[in-house]
């Protein structure tokens, strides 16, 4: 059995905007971006040449991984996606553990529009949090990538105007997951 392996990357082209795209590699994101009529005859090597940026947002692992085996090994914290943390260091921020990237010896936390490693002694884990999937799964359910974006930029009236990012970056994911739960039972706002 093959595990589909999610990737959801952020894909940003200087002068024409970002996009939310679904690849299996930054590389693979950056040729999707590429791979539409916004950008007519231009080549590929001179559409890389505009600063073509592709950031990691959120990855789905296959079951049994989750890639922060080494954390929990060599530093006894028990981190798992999804899990809501407390950063030491950064004025107490909140944010929600993601899929490591590249390494493995950092926490990768989710703060907002923003995501940043974090060395596993400066991480508080807030009980009780590793019980809801991350926020950006949760959505893949209902949109596709591009529309999370919008959906996580856009003002919503159940949030006070508020963006989901900037919610997200106040570590009140509780907020989020009710207006996904809403999603779910069919309950549009």
């Amino acid at each position: 059995m093959t595990n589909v392996i999610e990737r959801i990357y952020e894909v940003a082209v200087p002068g024409y905007g970002a996009a939310w795209i679904s690849a299996k590699s930054s590389a693979a994101a950056r040729y999707k971006a590429f791979d539409c009529d916004a950008f007519g005859l231009m080549s590929f090597k001179d559409f890389l040449k505009l600063g073509v940026t592709a950031r990691l947002l959120s990855y789905t692992p296959g079951p049994g991984e989750d890639g922060y085996d080494y954390v929990r090994q060599e530093y006894g914290v028990d981190v798992r996606i999804g899990q809501v943390v407390r950063l030491k260091r950064s004025g107490g921020q909140t944010g929600q553990v993601v899929y490591p990237g590249a390494t493995s010896a950092y926490v990768r936390v989710a703060l907002g529009d923003r995501t940043v490693n974090v060395h596993p002694s400066e991480v508080e884990i807030i009980p009780d949090t590793a019980s809801r999937p991350p926020i950006m799964e949760q959505l893949m359910e209902f949109y596709e990538p591009d529309e999370i974006g919008e959906w996580m930029r856009s003002p919503h009236p159940q949030l006070g105007g508020k963006t989901a990012a900037e919610v997200m970056a106040t570590g009140d994911f509780e907020a989020l997951h009710e207006i996904i739960d809403r999603l779910d039972s069919g309950v549009h706002l």
